[in-house]
């Protein structure tokens, strides 16, 4: 892909009386969508961050290194796992997967894929995305929407999304399902905590695809506390 190319359009579609924005059917997702515009903003042809094995961050970021024609590197705490969405991520030929075995907190991944970007002149990018460009473009892809809810569920791993979507939606409900990925994240909104650990699939995966590791556990406290008609934010 070039440039010019534009990701397809988020999808809603209704789940067992729930709005689902369908990012599982965008290829890496909702932030993949937002992250490949904000790449034609980085001049530097290599761009560095520090993800999770069982996230969808770093899927994202090859993809739109792809659509950009960008080097990737990625650091991950060890030991190496074998999710598909690692395995995908490793696939593609512009990225490259350092695993960190002597690290267990993010914050010490944090300052390692810093600490390289500086030496090799690489574009660092900060934890969840959580920078000006990336979460503008969010609150506008939110906003773009034909809808205004009142009550809204997303996953939370930094808290970056659930704060994107409390300035797109203001005036919303929002539910922010901590996923227990970086204990001192900041989530907005009301806060659930998921029984499962980060390697763990979802107990209670919903009806729509969506990650196992990620989003699909959501599901259980959405059908538990939410309200008939509220959106569900599907990141992939």
């Amino acid at each position: 892909m070039n440039r010019n190319t534009k990701l397809p359009d988020l999808i809603l579609q209704n789940h067992e009386d729930f709005l689902v924005v369908r990012g599982d059917l965008l290829p890496g997702g909702i932030k993949a969508k937002c992250i490949a515009e904000v790449f034609s903003e980085i001049k530097k042809g290599e761009v560095v961050y520090a993800a999770h094995a069982y996230g969808h961050s770093g899927y994202a970021l090859g993809l739109a290194g792809l659509y950009h024609n960008k080097k990737v590197t990625l650091f991950f705490s060890g030991p190496e796992v074998d999710t598909c969405i690692y395995t995908k991520t490793k696939s593609l030929n512009n990225v490259t997967c350092n695993i960190i075995d002597e690290v267990s907190h993010q914050k010490d991944l944090v300052t390692i894929a810093r600490e390289y970007a500086k030496k090799n002149g690489a574009y660092f990018i900060p934890i969840g995305f959580d920078y000006p460009s990336f979460t503008r473009h969010l609150i506008a892809l939110a906003k773009s929407l034909p809808i205004s809810p009142k009550e809204v569920w997303v996953a939370g791993g930094s808290g970056t999304t659930s704060r994107c979507l409390t300035k797109a939606w203001p005036n919303a409900k929002i539910n922010t399902v901590n996923l227990g990925m970086m204990p001192d994240a900041k989530m907005a909104g009301t806060i659930y905590k998921v029984p499962e650990k980060p390697f763990n699939r979802a107990e209670l995966p919903p009806p729509y695809p969506s990650s196992p590791w990620y989003d699909s556990k959501i599901w259980r406290f959405v059908k538990e506390h939410a309200t008939p008609g509220a959106l569900i934010w599907n990141i992939a």
